[in-house]
């Protein structure tokens, strides 16, 4: 299954045993962070809250030069954001950048809410920055669960 974004053709996929981005444990190294609305592709589904974390994992963070052209975020996971400031543990979504040139280059998604990240095919018809995917990409990257 996949569809196609205005920049990305995305897939999801699970192999067997779900796997991660090497280096990456929740909730260590954030160098950043924040919160978005994702808004679905269906009025029938309320927009949900998210609130994300950008990891640096090989700590370039913020060097920011003509070699490094972003902030040096590498992985960026998403978790829901609930109304009384809590979240939920366990992300929904992980994007990340595998060879530090700030582009996504891997994806996990939960599709079915169960904890477990199935594998997101990323395939991008042009490159595109981590650091710009906002609410509209993710609300489009989570359609993909049906």
């Amino acid at each position: 299954m996949g569809f196609l974004l205005p920049n990305l053709f995305l897939g999801c996929a699970s192999f067997g045993e779900p796997s991660e981005p090497a280096g990456y444990e929740t909730q260590k190294r954030i160098v950043w962070q924040g919160t978005l609305v994702v808004r679905n592709a269906s009025d029938i589904v309320a927009p949900i809250t998210a609130i994300y974390f950008g990891y640096d994992r090989n700590r370039d963070y913020a060097r920011n030069s003509y070699v490094i052209p972003c902030k040096g975020v590498d992985l960026i996971e998403y978790k829901r954001l609930y109304p009384d400031g809590h979240w939920d543990y366990k992300p929904f979504l992980i994007l990340s950048d595998e060879n530090n040139d700030c582009y996504i280059d891997n994806g996990w998604l939960d599709c079915n809410a169960d904890g477990i990240l199935e594998t997101l095919v990323v395939l991008p018809s042009k490159p595109v920055k981590l650091e710009v995917i906002d609410g509209k990409h993710v609300g489009e990257i989570k359609a993909q669960c049906r």
